[in-house]
């Protein structure tokens, strides 16, 4: 009796189907964040015209603190990407995977963990102007205390959305290898 191993074989299939699953599961994640922020709505600010008419000023409405930010300009939706990258781990040198999801922009992450308050000094100018109050005085001053911004996550509650979908898309059997 002859026994032929396919023991190398099979990691290499197995490796290949963890990837896909992976790659699988941090693009859901990326859709689900990209997603709500289109829900947030577009926010404007400008004239509403009717027949070439204008009729009244309109605002830009920010985001509330814990809600998905809104969009505007749609920068952070289309910077949030996905990776996923080999890892060697355990006792074995088989790779494991890890999928990464995120943005390079930085107030990505302003928006998603909130910031402290800080205070922005003047740059390019010798004062900055403030509208103050509901009259709309303006105020000039070499420095601004700005009281930080509350959270207004999208990546952490597009993670706890994905849970399900993604423990069924690892529970999934492999099938034939």
């Amino acid at each position: 009796m002859t026994l032929k191993w396919y023991g190398t074989v099979l990691e290499k299939k197995f490796a290949r189907e963890m990837h896909k699953r992976t790659t699988m599961a941090v693009q859901l994640i990326e859709r689900v964040a990209k997603a709500s922020m289109k829900r947030g709505g577009r926010t404007e600010s400008g004239w509403s015209v009717k027949g070439g008419e204008k009729l009244a000023r309109t605002g830009s409405f920010a985001s509330k603190p814990g809600e998905p930010p809104r969009r505007q300009s749609g920068t952070l939706v289309r910077s949030i990407t996905h990776e996923v990258e080999p890892k060697l781990g355990g006792v074995s040198s088989r790779p494991l995977f890890v999928g990464r999801v995120g943005s390079n922009l930085l107030y990505g992450k302003y928006l998603e963990m909130g910031t402290r308050p800080y205070t922005i000094r003047a740059k390019n100018a010798k004062v900055l102007a403030k509208r103050v109050g509901a009259s709309g005085w303006i105020v000039f001053g070499k420095t601004v205390k700005h009281p930080g911004i509350k959270p207004r996550p999208w990546l952490r509650p597009a993670w706890h959305h994905s849970q399900g979908a993604i423990k069924a898309i690892f529970k999934r059997p492999i099938g034939t290898i």
